[in-house]
């Protein structure tokens, strides 16, 4: 025949021929026959799914198994059709998948359907006990908590039982954290995970008050307290540990006031309290005081003034006062003012730290004091006719008032004058009729009520001749090296020696009058005898020649001095010579001629110089003018603003000619400004010292260039960072800023940008916008100048060039075909020469899984010449990676690898049990029976590097591998109620799954699930066989736990209701 086993369904003709046939007897004829080939058949078994109550459906899918040829599902045309009466509302339970055709074809295959489950498990609700906190020894606060977790809008009232919140702590336990403790809920359609709480007990706040105390100024500081409070439950001191620190600053000596008493924590400790901490007051008062006081031993008029002494026990000073009597007191210094009692009264009125002490009086006697009385005459010896004024002084002791009362004045016994004192304590009577020789004269004085009376010694009066007096003029001249004439003048009278004269002196010497001191008395000018002058130095060598004058004419004489040229400066003495006459006496008198140094004035110049870091020398001048000065220097001293001086002074060498210039040295860093210069001329013996303070010495700023380098930039599509430098020269620059501003002609290019200068450098970080143009620009650089250095402007080229050449970019990481787990980093090198890197995409593009591409993009961090991206999304398997890195201009370039990835964990799916399917095909967990053994499988796939059977763990139990894809373990001892499976299992790259089942736990025999075994199940197990009711009607029907509700689950039932029930009759 023509038929393999692989030929599709059909009829196949199967020939007859002789082959090796032979018969002796026989011919042979041969008819073909038919090989017919049928379908297979493949059974379409709904797989099961689960999700938690309140979850939307799971994709319904299924499995198709029994192909043959090594054909796959390729072969078939459509899709079975997959349901499930579960809704997300739907209760906890199994549900049927129900698999029906659909649109499902094949040409060499029939097929038959296998129904499903789908699970719905109980949802997670979480009970959290609220924290809590309280003071010690407060009432426990209500305790609460929140509950969250709930689905399908339900709320508290789907729950059982009650919320019971409990903790350990009570009113009185000590600070610490205590458990809160929830419980007592139930429900039907949810998990509860109870979440304790904590009551925090925090120590109750004692207050440690210092307690306030007082002390006298003086006195030793009091013992310090305190009080404490706000104790709890009861409790005192007893429960505390240590004692508080109390301090404060004041001592024994501190002033009156109020002192903080200072509260601190010193040793002070307890279990349930903190301690907050109040200072108090210590007050300091006044002390009292006294005053001691000794008596005074009697004076006599005229004593000095003297101290008396009172003290104040507090150490302060006493003031004094006299009450009455005569005299006064300044401090403790009593002075006598007349004879009498005098009363002086002692206090002391406190201050800040002491009260007044009690006043304390003492009396003194003063008696008279003795007189002295002096006697004077106007003119002794006297001139026969001359008024000769004879005065008394009567006074007392040294400091006492002047006495009072008459005086008579006696020439020998005959009295010449009574006359009564004068305020000053003097009298005085006038006689001319005195004779010619010696007279005694006396003055008596009678005493007051202060001075007892007293009398002079006689004083000897002789009367002779008549005298003159010659009066010579002071004199000055300046130094001249030739000769000059000095007029010198002088007066002569007779008679008394009282007078007015009027001296002069024609070369420039002021006029001067003087006045005798025995008042205004008539004289007679002379008219008779010559005057004579004479010069001599100190030595007594005489200078020039002596010169005469004419006759005497009403008492003037008038003599021209020649003073010979040359003479130094200096003083000389000029002696006047009255010759005399026959009838008048000859008189002299001394005078001072002085020839004073020759006047010169100094002139300084001004002067400039820049500003400079070093020291510079600059030449200062000045000239002494007033004759041709050749001796002699000048000392310049250059001086700021504030009179302080800059540099060291210098001093010209002698003056030629009255010229005179030093080298000065200005110091380095000598900041710009005017200075004044002060030239001072020392003088010589001849000339006369002088000085010029009115010109400057002006620093300028130092000049300076700025220079900017030309820069070369590439063109980019984006704004770029381009660093601009200039340098500013002249000497270090290290103030003032610099501008730079880019220049296409008199537009500017982005922002100007201001930098500071540093060691005459300049660097700014200028931002050149995106798309500038590709030529030729002005860096325009403008230097501020600064307090050194004046400002200037300069500039350089910026060109902008183009970029055509793309970055270099690499992919270090991964590489090719290498396999990727967990996270998918992509690292690499990137380079631009040019105008620079930009940016760089990573891409990587995987299977979707349904024919199409998933593709994930990431903008990669730049760090220098290194890239780093985190692909995330991506399905496992093969991946396409592609790095773009693009420049600053746009031009682009991509390196790429392939690998292999394995980042996720295995999928898990429900096998068995399962109550059915939801729309999208996912199994619904079915039912779990108590008192028997389960057995629950799950299929586990992973689409790359395949599953670790050794990983699969199913309610903590370790799975067995069924070989075909599939995971199965027994669970035994079930509790009636829901129960949440977890399943785990990872895969050979170690990336694990989870998956969660949540069943229902009935009791086998409960067929319609109400919590009883009994005839309504059997009623129930009827309907479903018959039709009247639906297979979700019977959650507990599957006995057999075959995947179906049949006649053998209708055996098993009526078997449990008879109590023949074997356990484990039944188990698969």
């Amino acid at each position: 025949t023509t038929a393999t086993a692989s030929s599709p369904v059909g009829s196949y003709t199967i020939t007859a021929s002789p082959g090796t046939l032979t018969a002796t007897n026989y011919d042979f004829t041969f008819v073909n026959g038919t090989l017919t080939v049928t379908r297979a058949m493949l059974t379409v078994t709904a797989d099961n799914k689960s999700r938690s109550y309140g979850a939307a459906n799971p994709v319904l899918t299924a499995t198709i198994s029994g192909f043959v040829n090594g054909e796959t599902e390729s072969v078939l045309g459509g899709a079975p059709a997959l349901s499930t009466g579960a809704t997300a509302g739907s209760p906890a339970g199994s549900y049927t998948i129900t698999a029906s055709p659909g649109t499902l074809s094949a040409i060499n295959y029939d097929f038959t359907f296998v129904n499903g489950t789908l699970t719905v498990t109980r949802a997670m609700l979480t009970v959290a006990a609220d924290n809590k906190s309280k003071l010690y020894g407060a009432p426990l606060p209500a305790l609460t908590a929140a509950i969250s977790g709930f689905v399908n809008g339900e709320t508290e009232s789907v729950l059982g039982g009650s919320l019971q919140i409990t903790t350990t702590a009570t009113a009185n336990s000590n600070a610490g954290t205590y458990p809160i403790t929830p419980g007592g809920l139930t429900a039907t359609n949810y998990e509860i995970n109870f979440v304790a709480g904590t009551l925090t007990i925090t120590k109750a706040l004692l207050t440690v008050t210092a307690d306030n105390k007082t002390k006298v100024f003086g006195a030793a500081l009091p013992q310090l307290t305190a009080t404490i409070s706000g104790f709890v439950n009861g409790e005192t001191e007893s429960v505390l540990g240590g004692a508080p620190a109390l301090s404060t600053g004041a001592t024994a000596s501190s002033p009156v006031g109020n002192y903080p008493i200072t509260a601190l924590p010193g040793t002070l400790s307890a279990i349930n309290y903190d301690f907050t901490f109040v200072n108090g007051t210590l007050t300091v008062t006044r002390a009292d005081q006294t005053i001691t006081f000794a008596p005074i031993s009697d004076k006599t008029f005229g004593d000095v003034p003297f101290a008396v002494n009172a003290t104040a026990s507090s150490g302060l000073p006493v003031s004094l006062q006299i009450l009455s009597g005569p005299g006064s007191i300044i401090g403790n210094i009593v002075t006598i003012t007349g004879a009498g009692t005098i009363v002086i009264k002692a206090e002391q009125a406190g201050n800040e730290n002491f009260n007044a002490a009690p006043s304390v009086n003492q009396t003194l006697i003063v008696n008279k004091a003795a007189s002295t009385v002096a006697l004077s005459s106007s003119a002794n010896p006297s001139t026969f006719g001359q008024s000769v004024i004879f005065t008394a002084q009567v006074s007392g002791p040294a400091g006492t008032a002047l006495p009072r009362g008459t005086v008579i004045f006696k020439d020998g016994a005959t009295v010449i004058g009574a006359v009564v004192l004068s305020a000053t304590g003097q009298a005085t009577t006038t006689i001319a009729t005195l004779s010619v020789g010696t007279h005694s004269v006396t003055a008596e004085y009678s005493g007051d009520s202060n001075f007892n009376p007293g009398a002079s010694v006689a004083l000897t009066q002789t009367v002779g001749r008549i005298a003159t007096t010659i009066t010579g003029v002071n004199t000055s001249a300046s130094y001249s090296d030739s000769d000059q004439q000095v007029t010198m003048t002088a007066t002569v009278i007779s008679g008394p020696t009282s007078s007015v004269l009027r001296l002069t002196s024609d070369v420039g010497a002021p006029s001067e009058s003087r006045t005798s001191d025995v008042g205004q008395m008539t004289s007679s000018g002379v008219n008779q005898g010559t005057v004579t002058v004479t010069v001599k130095n100190s030595n007594g060598t005489v200078i020039g020649a002596p010169s005469s004058s004419a006759t005497v004419v009403n008492g003037n004489a008038t003599m021209i001095w020649v003073l010979p040229g040359g003479t130094l400066p200096g003083s000389y003495t000029i002696e006047y010579s009255y010759s005399g006459t026959g009838e008048l006496g000859s008189s002299s008198d001394t005078k001072v001629l002085t020839v004073n140094q020759a006047a010169t004035i100094t002139s300084a110049a001004d002067k400039s110089a820049n500003y400079s870091d070093n020291d510079q020398t600059v030449m200062l001048t000045a000239t002494v003018s007033g004759s041709v000065v050749n001796e002699g220097s000048v000392t310049f001293t250059v001086r700021s603003s504030a009179g302080n001086a800059i540099g060291s002074p210098v001093t010209s060498a002698p003056l030629t000619n009255g010229a005179a210039s030093a080298s000065y040295s200005l110091p380095g860093g000598t900041l710009p400004g005017n200075y004044r210069v002060e030239a001072s001329y020392s003088g010589s013996v001849k000339f006369s010292a002088s000085s010029d303070t009115s010109k400057s010495l002006t620093v300028n700023k130092a000049p300076t260039t700025i220079t900017v380098k030309n820069k070369q930039v590439f063109f980019a599509t984006n704004e770029q960072v381009v660093a601009l430098t200039a340098t500013v020269s002249g000497s270090t620059v290290n103030e003032g800023t610099v501008t730079l501003q880019v220049l296409d002609g008199i537009t500017a290019i982005g922002s100007a940008v201001t930098v500071a200068v540093t060691n005459g450098t300049a660097t700014a970080s200028y931002r050149l916008p995106a798309n500038t143009a590709i030529k030729s620009y002005t860096i325009a650089g403008s230097y501020s100048g600064g307090v050194k250095f004046a400002a200037s402007s300069g500039s350089g080229a910026l060109e902008v060039r183009a970029d055509t050449a793309p970055p270099q970019i690499t992919i270090g990481s991964p590489t090719v075909g290498q396999l990727v787990t967990g996270t998918i980093t992509v690292t690499g090198t990137v380079t631009d020469a040019e105008s620079g890197v930009a940016t760089v995409v990573i891409r990587g593009v995987s299977s979707d899984g349904n024919g199409g591409e998933r593709i994930s993009t990431v903008v990669a961090t730049i760090n220098g010449n290194q890239y780093t991206g985190i692909l995330t999304e991506i399905n496992d398997g093969l991946l396409d990676i592609t790095a773009t890195g693009k420049d600053k201009a746009g031009n682009e370039r991509s390196a790429s690898v392939r690998v292999k990835v394995d980042a996720n964990g295995p999928t898990i799916r429900l096998v068995a049990p399962v109550g059915g399917f939801t729309r999208e095909g996912d199994p619904i967990p079915g039912v779990l029976f108590a008192g028997v053994t389960n057995r629950l499988t799950v299929r586990i796939a992973d689409s790359f590097s395949g599953i670790d059977p050794a990983s699969v763990q199913i309610n903590g139990t370790m799975a067995t591998d069924n070989r075909d894809g599939t995971f199965s373990a027994e669970l035994n001892n079930l509790a009636i109620g829901q129960m949440n499976i977890v399943i785990i299992a990872r895969d050979r790259a170690g990336n694990m799954g989870t998956g969660t089942a949540a069943f229902r736990v009935l009791a086998y025999g409960d067929v319609n699930g109400d919590g009883a075994v009994n005839l309504d199940d059997l009623l129930m197990m009827l309907q479903v066989l018959s039709g009247r009711e639906p297979l979700a009607a019977a959650p507990g029907g599957d006995l057999s736990r075959d995947g179906v509700v049949s006649t053998t689950d209708l055996v098993a039932l009526l078997q449990v209701l008879l109590g023949m029930f074997l356990p484990g009759a039944f188990l698969r």
